[in-house]
């Protein structure tokens, strides 16, 4: 079995920690000078190979209410237990060293050590997906961190074959019937599940830009008045590229905006009410700012509060307000097909106290409810 193939690798770690090891006798002495005695016999089995942090772990054997201590190779952190005669119970903390092989050291009263190696991992991470509405058949990407560690997938309760492209990505081969707040579920070979964050949406993604791939509809960005500098940036998916732009002092008194223009989305959404637009922003300092579409003739828009996190901004087409103000008439923005940019206005006026500040924006899509 893979866990006792890596026996070997353990002994490099056993020895380098046991004169690490301190204050594990009541007599706050060390064990491992004073004649410790081997008792791995004790133990009979250990009901996890494999664990994650959180993880609860049941080792059965005998004398083990003997047990006064255990440590996970040198880490010193205080594991709590409960122990019967013939079995013992702890949770895997989360300052668990990560690796190969971890020792489990169990220390008994009478200078006695059981060892015991383990693999403990981190679990996968799942950080966002595309596309977020979908009606089912569809190829979706899901982006995180120790993604190679997935064993299954799971979209709502219904298992589904992926495609593992790296640690950070992979990809679901054809997305299942999809219900609104369906979450992604990855199982790990500990039997460890993570759930997305993330919701799908049962409907229709119209993608404008990721910066990352190509746009039917995307056709350019224009950043003015007193918002410049505009840089390519990179980041970990799902943000990838990304734009990033500096609040400068240009003269202009009416502060800026960063425009972002689109042609050509098909005239087969009538219903507002059903329409959303999403946008990712950032920025490096918290400021309360205004997030529009425009037409022709006008814009339509509300605030919403920027922070210095990734935040996903969800407006309904028909709850957004006609001009710069949330004075003016709700409900008289068109449909998404006669509109022709996405607007961002955070504060960019000298009274505002904003140079030298940074926004930055990703993701911009349309979301149609079915």
């Amino acid at each position: 079995m893979k866990i006792y193939s890596k026996t070997i690798k353990s002994i490099a770690v056993l020895l380098g920690f046991v004169a690490l090891l301190a204050s594990c006798t009541e007599d706050n002495s060390n064990p491992m000078e004073e004649n410790i005695k081997d008792v791995s016999k004790y133990i009979t089995a250990v009901d996890k190979e494999i664990a994650s942090p959180g993880d609860e772990v049941t080792i059965t054997g005998t004398n083990l209410d003997k047990v006064y201590k255990i440590m996970l190779n040198d880490n010193l952190t205080v594991i709590k237990f409960e122990a019967t005669e013939t079995s013992l119970t702890f949770t895997v903390p989360s300052s668990a060293p990560l690796g190969d092989v971890v020792i489990i050291n169990i220390f008994f009263e009478g200078k006695g050590l059981a060892r015991y190696p383990i693999e403990i991992i981190s679990p996968p991470v799942i950080s966002g997906f595309s596309p977020i509405a979908a009606t089912g058949g569809e190829e979706c990407h899901v982006y995180g961190t120790e993604l190679y560690k997935a064993v299954e997938v799971y979209v709502g309760d219904t298992e589904v074959s992926f495609t593992l492209i790296d640690d950070k990505h992979f990809v679901i081969d054809q997305l299942p019937e999809i219900e609104n707040g369906d979450q992604i579920k990855v199982v790990d070979a500990a039997g460890s599940e993570t759930i997305s964050d993330w919701e799908f949406v049962r409907g229709t993604e119209i993608l404008i830009t990721d910066f990352d791939s190509e746009s039917d509809y995307y056709t350019e960005l224009s950043s003015n008045g007193n918002l410049d500098g505009d840089t390519e940036e990179k980041g970990p998916l799902p943000y990838g590229t990304f734009y990033t732009f500096v609040f400068t002092d240009n003269g202009t008194s009416w502060g800026g905006n960063l425009d972002f223009y689109f042609e050509g989305v098909p005239a087969n959404y009538p219903d507002n009410s059903k329409v959303w637009l999403y946008i990712d922003i950032k920025m490096s300092d918290p400021v309360r700012g205004r997030i529009m579409v425009q037409d022709p003739a006008n814009v339509y828009g509300d605030d919403r509060d920027f922070t210095t996190e990734w935040t996903t901004f969800k407006l309904r087409l028909d709850q957004l307000y006609t001009g710069y103000g949330n004075g003016d008439e709700v409900g008289a923005c068109p449909t998404v097909d006669k509109l022709t940019a996405v607007k961002v206005q955070p504060p960019a006026q000298a009274s505002s106290n904003n140079f030298g500040k940074t926004i930055s924006v990703d993701n911009i899509r349309f979301v149609v409810e079915e």
